[in-house]
């Protein structure tokens, strides 16, 4: 019975398939996308089969499954000095197949991103910079709810970048609104309700650039993220503070170096009874040119971050990274992180992260893809040792298939 009703699923998506790739080629012969104006729209789709170890989180325990992800997507670039526009937009229908596990069939859904970005007289002493981007995906930024949870995220953001004299010096204000909306996929994660941690955010922010060198610049980035939440279920209410100086840029043709020093202070409510986060953050990153078309780095980032629940947590990183081109046509990735995350509660976790992928361009507008990710967690709180979603070992392999027009 579940041989034939995955069958009867796949049947007409591999139909769709067939036929886009019978045309496609022909198409591809000329330039990819359809003309507009001054740019082109370029249709899309990915195919991917992915295998998660951590697909179904309940109760009892968590499994396994083979998930298979049908993109359709839309891209389209309209490069001009005075009005600029950027467009992408991406469905993600997750298929859970329930081939190694039947329970998680029910955990299907339509997912998606989506990003406008408009540009208007970036080459003059004024700009504005206008644009909105979307996310509604099981991979969520915030670190204390764990694994099992949905999120839809949207942020309108704008901006006012002034280039007095030239451009080489550059002061950007800007605000951006956003919200987040939490959605348990099965059980309730670690007995907390996570529309309880809804919030809306304000994010006031300066950003000022002085390139005393084509490519290399001083940087100041003040930034403030005033959070609040839906429902006062103990949430700290934080309006955090990020204030860095720095250099970012080349320093060399084949070394790069972003370094950044500051404060950052996260404001908590004084009435919430949490303890507040005021310390030094910071980034360092050098990267290394190894050919023009293999790049490696290192880096350490020092910060904090306004998390339901918790309030804030800080966060110490220590990544590494590595994208090296073949022959113009296979790209291999490979990054890693460690992540030692303290809590204002005093809860601490640790997090490790492997991801490497080769990806296979065929022609302009046939990619092939593989890859692997492992994700291991341990959280330092005692929910976490009976609560999938808090501590495990979460390996994902996968296969793609992107055509593009």
């Amino acid at each position: 019975m579940g041989r034939t009703r995955t069958a009867r699923t796949l049947g007409p998506a591999c139909t769709v398939l067939a036929v886009l790739l019978s045309v496609l080629p022909a198409a591809a012969q000329e330039e990819n996308g359809v003309k507009m104006g001054s740019g082109r729209l370029h249709p899309s789709l990915e195919v991917e089969g992915h295998y998660d170890s951590l697909a179904l989180i309940a109760e009892q325990g968590s499994a396994g499954d083979l998930i298979l992800h049908f993109r359709p997507g839309l891209k389209l670039d309209l490069p001009s000095p005075a009005f600029a526009v950027q467009l992408n937009g991406q469905a993600d229908y997750n298929l859970y197949t329930g081939i190694i596990n039947p329970s998680s069939r029910r955990l299907s859904y339509l997912g998606g991103d989506a990003l406008l970005d408009v540009n208007i007289n970036q080459d003059g002493p004024v700009g504005v910079r206008l644009g909105d981007r979307f996310q509604f995906s099981d991979r969520i930024s915030a670190i204390g709810l764990g694994a099992g949870v949905r999120s839809a995220f949207n942020e309108a953001y704008g901006s006012i970048p002034i280039r007095p004299g030239g451009g080489a010096l550059v002061f950007e204000p800007g605000y951006a609104f956003a919200f987040e909306a939490f959605f348990a996929l099965l059980a309730q994660p670690a007995g907390v309700n996570p529309q309880s941690l809804n919030y809306i955010s304000h994010r006031p922010s300066l950003l000022a650039k002085w390139h005393f060198l084509p490519k290399t610049a001083v940087v100041l980035d003040v930034r403030s993220d005033l959070r609040i939440y839906g429902r006062n279920q103990g949430n700290p209410g934080v309006n955090a503070l990020y204030a860095q100086t720095g250099l970012s840029g080349l320093i060399t043709p084949k070394l790069s170096l972003s370094l950044l020093a500051g404060y950052g202070n996260a404001f908590v409510d004084p009435t919430s009874g949490v303890a507040n986060y005021e310390s030094v953050i910071g980034q360092a990153d050098l990267g290394w040119f190894v050919t023009e078309s293999g790049k490696l780095k290192i880096g350490y980032l020092r910060t904090f971050q306004p998390v339901p629940q918790f309030g804030w947590y800080g966060n110490n990183r220590v990544y590494v990274g590595s994208s090296f081109q073949f022959a113009g046509r296979l790209t291999w990735a490979l990054d890693g992180s460690l992540d030692f995350v303290d809590y204002a509660t005093g809860r601490s976790d640790f997090l490790a992260r492997i991801d490497t992928s080769f990806d296979f361009r065929v022609t302009g507008w046939l990619h092939l893809a593989v890859g692997y990710r492992f994700n291991l967690r341990i959280a330092g709180e005692a929910a976490g040792a009976t609560d999938p979603g808090f501590d495990y070992n979460r390996h994902e392999g996968w296969g793609r298939l992107v055509l593009v027009y």
